[in-house]
């Protein structure tokens, strides 16, 4: 009988680039022993540790019979992840997040972060260094991480300027503020919203 080729068991690859895909053939009719002879070099009825790509056999029996057959090991898309939004944390305060966006590999996804947080996005953390591991359905896994920030401490520093005679309203002050998020916003014991006061008779005053 004429020799027969088919293919019994194939896995393609797990991950992208992963390398683990195989190929089993079962060969019937013709006469034993057979030779094989694969496209990548295969001389066995049997090819593991196969990247994504097509492949081809020929198969002779003893009697010099002989058939051939072509088969393709696949590979899902590369898995990646990515941060598609950050908030960063205000004055000290947990309510920082991180937003992140995972594609290819076999879903579905899980995700494990460096905090301990198993969800896929980070909400209500304070600043600091954030990295994540995403896994597929393959167990094939990708990384990113971000950094969440917070402004410097809000700080005010006052210059003033003494009433110059008794009785008199010439005397000044001048504020200087840095750090936290600009534009600044003033409240002064006198009710002003300037950030400097001029004009001023001798008192105590408070920002």
């Amino acid at each position: 009988a004429a020799v027969s080729l088919s293919v019994v068991n194939k896995n393609d690859e797990t991950c992208n680039g992963g390398k683990n895909g195989s190929v089993a053939l079962n060969v019937s009719g013709g006469i034993s022993p057979f030779t094989f002879q694969w496209s990548n070099g295969g001389n066995t009825a049997m090819l593991t540790a196969l990247i994504a790509g097509n492949y081809s056999v020929s198969v002779t029996d003893s009697a010099g019979c002989s058939s051939t057959l072509n088969t393709t090991i696949t590979q899902p898309a590369a898995l990646s992840v990515s941060v598609t939004n950050q908030t960063n944390a205000t004055c000290g305060n947990n309510d920082g997040s991180v937003s992140i966006a995972a594609t290819g590999g076999v879903t579905t996804y899980s995700y494990l972060w460096s905090n301990g947080s198993q969800t896929q996005n980070l909400t209500s953390v304070p600043a600091g260094n954030y990295s994540v591991t995403v896994t597929d359905n393959n167990s094939c896994k990708a990384n990113t991480a971000a950094t969440v920030t917070q402004p410097g401490s809000l700080t005010a520093n006052i210059s003033s300027v003494n009433v110059s005679c008794n009785g008199s309203a010439n005397g000044s002050v001048d504020l200087t503020s840095s750090g936290g998020t600009t534009p600044y916003s003033f409240k002064w014991s006198t009710s002003a919203t300037t950030e400097d006061l001029n004009g001023l008779p001798a008192g105590n005053y408070s920002v």
